[in-house]
């Protein structure tokens, strides 16, 4: 993930600003797999939950051989508790320090949202960490690893088919992304090349979330380094109807990227702005019943100035809730208090317009 938005905020000044308010189209997503050095590969659990294979990258001729043993030298020192290895198969385990890192950027993202913590899911680092193992291993990313990749597992193709994956390439000369950063890249979700889909963020910022694990395995395949990473979102033993009668948790009827006084470190001045609107929190199914279909949105500065919204859509898939409206705003600029207006939202059938501020920050 590029960190263009503090360098541009101090070198290049000023973005354009238009005006306009736009009417959203229903969109239908098909998620596909990027390969781009130091970027998200960014792909959706849900999406594999029904079947769907994403694009592998190309495999090479003759396998390179792996050789991450977590030396002193090693780019990920410091990371794991105890070290994978690579040769046999072993995913290692992250530092206590590491998984609580993690854990704790997350539960900081949803308190900006007005949604309750999620706690540490302990049943779930071999899972995350035998996914993350197998994209370190193979340098392909999927939720469905076929049976020809190294070190597959039941427990990696688990991990992998219900987590937020990530996979970073780089040269040997390299530093992998921080933990954090993963994250984050999975919140901004500008690594998706899917226009508008923004299934990662969606699933960290479900009011219905309660446990996560994060994993994360790093691998040196001849002059390159693969670096695989997966967040478990979808409770394998709750399932995505909360069995056991587990209901969401928020403090408003919705959640909107970004709102209120909002840390630019968690946000990207090129990804969508999203809303989803939050109608039910003992069933998530019935968040579905919110109808975009005459909405509007439109983006002002505190000056009374708008800014142009383009690329407007929704659609109700299944990424934790089950209802979303996204876009673009051009002009968005640090320490300026921005206004949202979405008008002619149905939610549950009743007419609903929903305003929401946001400023970001250092």
């Amino acid at each position: 993930m590029r960190s263009g938005w503090g360098r541009w905020s101090r070198v290049a000044g000023r973005w354009t600003r238009r005006r306009g308010v736009y009417r959203p189209m229903q969109r239908v997503a098909v998620p596909v797999v990027i390969l781009a050095t130091g970027l998200l590969l960014g792909v959706e659990a849900s999406a594999a939950r029904g079947g769907w294979e994403p694009m592998p990258l190309p495999p090479t001729s003759t396998p390179a051989p792996l050789t991450e043993r977590g030396d002193a030298a090693s780019p990920w020192a410091g990371v794991y508790a105890v070290a994978p290895d690579l040769a046999s198969c072993r995913p290692g385990r992250l530092a206590p320090t590491e998984q609580a890192r993690a854990l704790a950027l997350l539960n900081d993202i949803r308190r900006l949202h007005g949604l309750g913590p999620v706690d540490w899911d302990a049943t779930q680092e071999e899972p995350v960490m035998r996914a993350a193992l197998l994209f370190a291993a193979n340098g392909q990313l999927s939720h469905t690893p076929s049976a020809h990749w190294r070190c597959l597992s039941a427990a990696g193709a688990q991990g992998a088919a219900s987590s937020n994956i990530h996979l970073w390439v780089g040269s040997a000369g390299s530093l992998p992304r921080r933990s954090e950063d993963v994250v984050i890249g999975f919140l901004t979700d500008i690594g998706n090349r899917v226009s508008g889909n923004i299934g990662h963020r969606r699933w960290m910022l479900d009011p219905f979330l309660k446990r996560v694990a994060f994993g994360r395995v790093g691998a040196r395949a001849g002059a390159m380094l693969h670096d695989g990473a997966a967040l478990s979102v979808v409770d394998v033993a709750g399932g995505l109807n909360d069995a056991g009668g587990l209901g969401g948790s928020a403090r408003a009827d919705h959640w909107a990227w970004p709102q209120g006084v909002y840390p630019a470190r968690y946000f990207h001045p090129e990804a969508f702005l999203s809303f989803s609107a939050i109608v039910d929190l003992t069933e998530r199914a019935a968040n579905a019943a919110v109808d975009y279909r005459g909405a509007s949105v439109s983006v002002r500065r505190a000056d009374g100035r708008p800014l142009v919204v383009s690329q407007l859509s929704f659609d109700h898939h299944g990424y934790g809730l089950p209802n979303s409206l996204q876009f673009k705003a051009a002009g968005i600029e640090p320490d300026i208090e921005h206004e949202v207006l979405i008008q002619g939202v149905r939610a549950a059938g009743v007419p609903r317009d929903y305003r929401y501020r946001f400023r970001i920050v250092p």
